[in-house]
């Protein structure tokens, strides 16, 4: 047998190295040595590549995070080696192959040294490098390679953290709505469903201080058709891309809130929901909320003059606040129609003052105006449980105790419950079809209550849905508290994702465990989950993910100019740090300072119908086009995600 008689260990390696043909520098050093005949070696040989630990790559501009970078933005990109050999011979080089980040970078060279990245040490790093622009940059995660070989010519490659792509509203967007006039500010945006009946998504964005037909702060909405050929669209210049929705009279600030109301008129085509709660018509500041039916035409309405078009839903009572929020809940009560949600914050029901309601009005298509003081069978009220509640947000989850029927969420930011002061709290009361009044004091089998954790969190300013992400068929609910103060960084807010139940047992944010999870804003007095919302899978894990606004956001060194997190969900009850959120999702920065973005988020549909649900936000205070706090929407593109 071919050197099978052979025991001095030299040579029986000379053998294997001669049938193998390793030519390294490492095993020739060896085979050199058998001529040694007392087989002492005074130098061993290093057999072994050096061992990767740990590898990121990390943006340069203020806010900045491990396994983030930006298109167009610096970078750097840091490694951790160890040469593991027996003796060591040492390190030769370290380079990285961050061509997908940066066009040409396939052997980025990192140079020794001491350094440091959000608390973690590494002893290699590359020379500034620029990421390709975001065009290039389409997907949401990339992951390049680190290959260190030692001085004995062992390399080894590997994989380098995956690294996830932030956005930039200045270096790049799909859509931007921009306001028409200085001052109109968007308050509130939302994907309107198919208005015009092409089969594209469109949006509504609210200006509530906009001052058509000569009335001051009267308001106006403006639903924008689904498009994807023009990237900016004026509110000022609309003509075919949609059409405009005027306030009824003066200080009515229309459009404080806007979305879908489904298609409550049978036509095939989605209709509108359109807040006012500055409007009068039961008395000062009483407010209303209209329903506005779906067109494809682009002549304006005027709700001094709604006639066919629709009809308006009118609070009880002066100082109601009637309309501040809004939402659609699928039919309830076995007509077809889709229902009206809204409240009145302010309402004073069972003489506790400000303890706010709540109103599910039937959908109807007849024009004929609502009055919610004399609701009867055309809907129901819920009303806030004491004094000072607030019951303001509103949303719809689906349907949790399996009746068929889908579910209200509320928040009353005020709440106070276990002693907590304004800790808020949310409410998930249980769709149903009879009219009876529910107390939120006496909920009793009707729903169940979510307690913010500590005092002045100020729980449930934004509520929403996020569909099932722990895979055991119920929705979750997904609320804002944005006072929250977690980690010692005061006000720096957090976002709760509870796990959808049956049972009417209250939910306490400050023990919630197995119930669900906590998302912490990232720094001090950021206010991290002023709006929350839930998307559709986004990364093609099967589960639903969210949405959260962080409009006081000061990325990339601008004041204010606010960002908004992509997360994506999970089914572990782990906490989601956003100071060092890794890959669990990405960032959306705002273009300039006091901007605002994040305000409000919300999911958008599938404009450019790649399969993928698109997303809209707003930076209430932006000033595009020299017109200070006009406002803009921009709508963003869900880039490629796994």
């Amino acid at each position: 047998m071919l050197c099978g008689g052979f025991r001095r260990r030299a040579v029986v390696l000379a053998c294997v190295v001669a049938l193998t043909g390793t030519t390294s520098a490492a095993y020739a050093a060896y085979v050199a040595s058998t001529v040694n005949p007392t087989e002492n070696f005074s130098t061993a040989p290093d057999f072994a590549p050096p061992t990767l630990n740990r590898s990121t790559a990390a943006g340069t501009a203020a806010g900045g995070e491990s396994q983030h970078i930006t298109p167009g933005a610096s970078y750097y990109m840091y490694a951790d080696l160890t040469d593991v050999g027996a003796p060591a011979s040492g390190m030769a080089t370290v380079t990285a192959n961050a061509s997908a980040l940066t066009t040409g970078q396939s052997s980025a060279a990192l140079t020794s040294g001491a350094y440091s990245f959000a608390g973690v040490n590494y002893n290699y790093r590359s020379a500034l490098l620029t990421a390709d622009s975001n065009a290039t940059l389409s997907a949401c995660s990339y992951t390049p390679t680190v290959t260190g070989t030692d001085l004995a010519g062992n390399a080894a490659t590997n994989n380098a953290s995956k690294v996830m792509v932030d956005r930039n509203m200045l270096a790049g967007y799909n859509v931007r709505l921009d306001g028409a006039t200085a001052a109109d500010q968007a308050y509130d945006v939302g994907n309107a469903g198919d208005v015009n009946g092409d089969g594209t998504p469109d949006a509504i964005l609210g200006g509530w201080g906009a001052d058509n037909n000569g009335r001051s702060f009267s308001g106006s909405a403006y639903v924008v058709f689904g498009q994807t050929s023009l990237t900016t669209i004026d509110m000022a210049a609309l003509g075919t891309h949609g059409f405009r929705i005027d306030g009824l009279a003066a200080n009515d600030e229309t459009a404080v809130s806007v979305g879908p109301a489904g298609d409550v008129n049978g036509d095939g085509k989605a209709d509108l929901l359109v807040g006012a709660d500055f409007s009068d018509p039961n008395g000062f500041q009483s407010g209303t909320a209209y329903v506005v039916f779906g067109k494809a035409t682009t002549t304006a309405i005027d709700l001094n003059a709604l006639g066919a078009q629709g009809y308006a839903i009118r609070g009880a009572a002066a100082d109601d606040r009637a309309g501040e929020r809004i939402a659609t809940i699928p039919d309830l009560n076995g007509d077809g129609k889709p229902e009206t949600v809204l409240s009145a914050w302010k309402a004073d029901n069972n003489s506790r003052t400000d303890s706010g309601s709540v109103y599910v009005v039937f959908g109807k298509a007849t024009t004929t105006a609502i009055n919610v003081s004399a609701l009867g069978a055309a809907g129901y009220r819920i009303d806030g449980a004491a004094g000072s509640d607030f019951v303001e947000a509103v949303a719809v989850i689906g349907d949790v105790n399996g009746d068929g029927k889908s579910e209200v969420v509320l928040g009353a930011t005020g709440a106070g419950n276990n002693g907590r002061a304004a800790s808020g709290s949310a409410y998930v009361v249980f769709g149903k079809s009879t009219t009876t009044t529910v107390d939120l004091a006496s909920l009793g089998a009707q729903g169940y209550r979510i307690d913010g954790a500590a005092a002045n969190d100020v729980a449930a300013v934004s509520v929403d849905s996020i569909g099932d992400v722990n895979g055991d068929g119920k929705p979750e609910v997904v609320l804002g508290a944005y006072q929250a103060g977690n980690n010692g960084r005061a006000a720096s807010g957090s976002a709760y994702v509870v796990f959808g139940k049956s049972t009417t047992t209250t939910v306490d944010l400050a023990s919630l465990g197995a119930q669900g999870y906590r998302i912490d804003g990232a720094l001090a007095g950021e206010q991290v989950a002023i709006s929350v919302a839930g998307v559709s899978d986004l990364n093609s894990d099967g589960i639903p993910d969210l949405l959260v606004g962080n409009h006081r956001a000061d990325s990339n060194g601008l004041t204010d100019s606010g960002s908004v997190y992509v997360i994506f969900g999970k089914s572990t009850t782990t906490t989601i740090d956003l100071a060092s959120f890794g890959v669990q999702g990405y960032r959306i920065d705002g273009a300039a300072a006091a901007d605002l973005l994040g305000w409000r988020v919300r999911a958008a549909g599938d404009v450019n119908a790649d399969g993928r649900t698109d997303l809209i936000t707003v930076a209430k205070d932006a000033g595009n086009n020299g017109r200070a706090t006009s406002g803009s929407a921009y709508i963003l593109f869900s880039p490629t995600c796994t």
